[in-house]
């Protein structure tokens, strides 16, 4: 019994230490959805790397992560570098982790479940993105409109959208997805419409 709690207490001592040292290296990040951090680490080519730093992330400048099932993308803020990013046919509702993501230049949503694009209108360096795909529901395309006044989306761009929730049945923007529309033509941004 003796000798159990002598290593019990040398257990405690270890974890402790090892939780101290983790907290103190706060560098390390998470990432709740096991597809999307697995894509990363292929990315990194650290498959069995026990943990992902910041430092680690913000090695990625492509991300290809399509068709995984990854609904959370949490963590991906690290990835500070990040230029190209491929989420197609996935599950992802919110982006809004993607806000900070500056460097972006090419963003794939198309076949998700995206409902809210605030964290495009600060996006400036865009110049291709795909919003189509008929789970994608955009409620304000707004967003949209934010970023081409904001000095991103610009002439030679590209956006993808989905015909169904930004025409009617004769060819005109809706309401909700005329001011985008506009602003965007005005600026020279090349607005492909995709079933």
């Amino acid at each position: 019994m003796g000798m159990t709690l002598a290593r019990f207490g040398r257990y405690t001592t270890l974890a402790v230490l090892l939780t101290v040292a983790l907290c103190a290296c706060s560098q390390i990040v998470f990432i709740p959805d096991q597809a999307l951090e697995s894509a990363i680490r292929a990315e990194l080519s650290k498959p069995l790397s026990l943990l992902l730093t910041k430092a680690d992330l913000a090695q990625v400048n492509n991300l290809n992560a399509s068709g995984l099932m990854i609904s959370n993308l949490e963590g991906l803020q690290y990835c500070i570098n990040l230029r190209k990013l491929y989420l197609n046919d996935n599950q992802v509702r919110r982006i809004d982790v993607l806000s900070g993501l500056a460097n972006l230049t090419h963003l794939h949503l198309n076949n998700n479940q995206i409902v809210d694009i605030e964290a495009l209108s600060g996006l400036l360096f865009l110049e291709f993105l795909d919003l189509s795909g008929e789970n994608n529901r955009i409620l304000d395309w707004g967003y949209l409109q934010d970023n081409v006044v904001n000095g991103g989306l610009s002439a030679g761009a590209v956006v993808v959208v989905p015909r169904g929730y930004t025409l009617d049945s004769a060819g005109d923007p809706l309401p909700g997805f005329a001011g985008a529309y506009n602003a965007m033509l005005d600026a020279g941004v090349i607005v492909e419409f995709k079933d």
